[in-house]
């Protein structure tokens, strides 16, 4: 039950990250270590994948470089909702306890 579930709350929570264009298209600059792209005259940070890196979370897009930050695997959200389920489940089972009985006098009947 909570493989199938995490699978399809991972599929509505994944979010793809915002494609600016190849590599070979894309000027970047590279400052103490991090990559970055001039864009609207800001420096925005920008990763470069590869197809081999991206089949593992995103085969559906294009190598080329992306603007970090900008989308989600959707674990995060997947163990919120999963976590928020269970504790529900676990209240309501609760509340399903009832107190034993009254005995009569005398013992049990």
């Amino acid at each position: 039950v909570a493989a199938p579930t995490a699978q399809t709350l991972l599929g509505i929570f994944k979010k793809p990250p915002q494609y600016l264009g190849p590599s070979s298209e894309i000027t970047t600059i590279v400052q103490e270590g991090k990559t970055f792209v001039e864009m609207s005259g800001e420096s925005v940070q920008v990763v470069s994948a590869r197809a081999s890196e991206l089949a593992v979370t995103f085969p559906e897009l294009a190598e080329g470089v992306y603007v970090v930050g900008t989308g989600s695997s959707g674990v995060a959200e997947t163990f919120a909702c999963m976590g928020i389920l269970y504790s529900t489940t676990i209240l309501a089972s609760s509340l399903q306890f009832r107190l034993p009985p009254p005995r009569k006098k005398g013992g049990y009947p």
